[in-house]
């Protein structure tokens, strides 16, 4: 009988465990700090065979909380996926000392976020913290967006077979007050595909061409995913009055060419 039990119960953790791994049509995706709808909007990531995943990564480190979800495209996932996060200002280990560096301008509305802090390689510093590598950067790429109302940094690095594109922005809590919002994509490509010259000329593109297809889909994951994106202890009253929410709601994701820094006249909605 206790074998018998013992198996079941078992069985029944599997099965949840599962279950928490392909959210069903609708479901409500959510942590202490923000929730998504995941394939809300009559769009689902499920688009063929091989589903897409979600996996929710609370307590990544510190206080940081995560929502993932791997994307499945043409029936691979070519480690593709998109992540939204919510994360701690200051750094646990330096008291008084912002995380990333440079992130202080998301709480000044006077910002100019093309002088956003860089390394030795001219790469927001931001960007690279705790990310080694050889990377590409293009500083073109540097834009500024608009998510869930506000004003922030996206920026985009390539190497010789991945692409990671993040955005970063900063809004106060009720609670916990500064705190950083950061979504990113991520996905592998295949230099092989070009010869050495024709790589010199693919990495001049914010996209190489190979990689279309994919960084599209990717793109609309994230898009969708952030539509539905809700922060319920956003400290709106503090936001509204240093002048750090634009936009009304409902907000959405919207880019803007960092060279024309203008908040009122938000273009291109994603």
């Amino acid at each position: 009988m206790t074998f018998k039990l013992l198996i079941l119960t078992f069985i029944v953790v599997l099965f949840s465990g599962c279950s928490a791994h392909i959210p069903k049509q609708g479901l409500l995706v959510e942590n202490p700090y923000f929730s998504i709808n995941w394939n809300s909007h009559d769009w689902s990531l499920n688009r063929d065979k091989n589903p897409s995943k979600v996996r929710l990564s609370p307590g990544v480190a510190g206080d940081t909380y995560g929502i993932s979800a791997d994307i499945n495209y043409n029936q691979q996932y070519r480690s593709s996926y998109v992540n939204i996060r919510s994360q701690a200002y200051f750094d646990d280990r330096h008291p008084g000392q912002a995380f990333l560096p440079g992130s202080e301008m998301f709480f000044d509305q006077d910002a100019d976020y093309t002088q956003v802090l860089k390394d030795e390689r001219g790469i927001p510093a931001m960007m690279t913290k705790n990310h080694g590598g050889l990377w590409v950067l293009n500083p073109s790429w540097n834009k500024v967006v608009y998510i869930y109302g506000l004003k922030c940094l996206e920026t985009t690095l390539i190497s010789t077979s991945f692409r990671d594109q993040k955005t970063y922005c900063g809004y106060y809590d009720i609670h916990k007050g500064k705190r950083i919002l950061q979504t990113r994509y991520d996905y592998m490509f295949n230099k092989g595909d070009y010869n050495e010259a024709q790589w010199q000329e693919a990495i001049k593109q914010p996209v190489p061409p190979s990689a279309q297809p994919l960084d599209a889909h990717l793109q609309d994951a994230l898009s969708h995913l952030l539509s539905t994106l809700k922060i319920p202890n956003m400290d709106v009253v503090r936001m509204q009055k240093e002048g750090l929410l634009h936009n009304p709601p409902p907000y959405v994701l919207k880019q803007l060419k960092a060279q024309q820094n203008t908040a009122n006249s938000p273009s291109n909605s994603r």
